[in-house]
């Protein structure tokens, strides 16, 4: 009898998990009696990405079978993974483009059709004006970006759209009704300083998240811009892999490194630079 207790208690302790490290930027308060368990969160301003999602609840369970941590069998490896910086806010866009004929194109009559325009509706991001051969007039083609924020934190576990995009498309609505309407006083007053809006070539593009900052993209599950974890970089809203010969140490960057020599390598090289 006193044999068996004995093995049971080999048995258990051998089964013990790992010690579990702090993340970067966040904690761990660990108890290893049984049930073995550890309490994790991450600083101020700073979270799990969403693709760890077992670690939302903020506790770790062992499991004393197998002396394996339940995070672990599922993501591969006992180390947590990073705390990453979030925004408060993300930013709702979305890309208006439309034509119109003008008087002449030089920087001059530009300024003004933008100070124009701008008085009229929204302001005018960005325009080109060329020669258009087949009518033989001269053509700008006008770019609007509409942008508000919210906070997605407001809208956790909720169908409501953000007021940002219902903004937005109340300005839509304007703008199209201006545009397209034949007798307009937008059209008048763009008339009188030589501007022709074209209606039909009036183009709206879907709405979509962005983030104010470099180095930080939208999570596809939260809709919150968190940084680019560490081996990655920020590149046109979305966080990448660096590539072979680069790589990243720290979070939230837009940039990879340039490998250095492989005399120079320390323990935390990544994989990309030994490949």
């Amino acid at each position: 009898m006193i044999n068996l207790m004995v093995n049971k208690i080999i048995i258990g302790m051998d089964n013990v998990c790992k010690p579990v490290e702090p993340p970067h930027k966040g904690s761990v308060n660990c108890s290893y009696e049984p049930p073995v368990y550890c309490n994790i969160s991450c600083d101020d301003g700073y979270e799990f990405s969403s693709e760890h999602h077992l670690l939302s609840s903020g506790k770790l369970e062992c499991d004393a079978t197998d002396g394996l941590w339940i995070y672990e069998k599922l993501y591969g490896t006992h180390l947590l993974p990073e705390c990453l910086g979030r925004l408060q806010n993300t930013f709702v866009e979305v890309e208006v483009t439309f034509s119109a004929y003008v008087e002449r194109c030089d920087e001059i009559y530009e300024s003004e059709l933008e100070s124009s325009v701008l008085d009229l509706l929204v302001a005018m991001n960005q325009q080109i004006c060329f020669m258009d051969s087949s009518s033989k007039r001269y053509k700008i083609n006008n770019t609007w970006i509409l942008k508000a924020s919210y906070d997605p934190s407001d809208y956790v576990n909720s169908d409501e759209v953000p007021d940002a995009e219902t903004n937005i498309e109340t300005i839509l609505d304007v703008t199209l009704k201006e545009i397209k309407s034949k007798n307009s006083k937008f059209k008048e007053d763009l008339l009188q300083i030589g501007v022709e809006l074209l209606p039909d070539t009036y183009l709206q593009s879907h709405f979509f998240l962005v983030c104010e900052k470099d180095g930080y993209a939208v999570d596809p599950i939260t809709n919150k811009c968190v940084e680019c974890p560490s081996g990655t970089m920020e590149k046109n809203g979305a966080c990448v892999p660096c590539p072979i010969g680069y790589f990243q140490l720290s979070t939230g960057q837009y940039l990879c490194e340039v490998c250095p020599e492989p005399s120079s390598w320390t323990s935390d090289i990544p994989k990309t630079c030994s490949d």
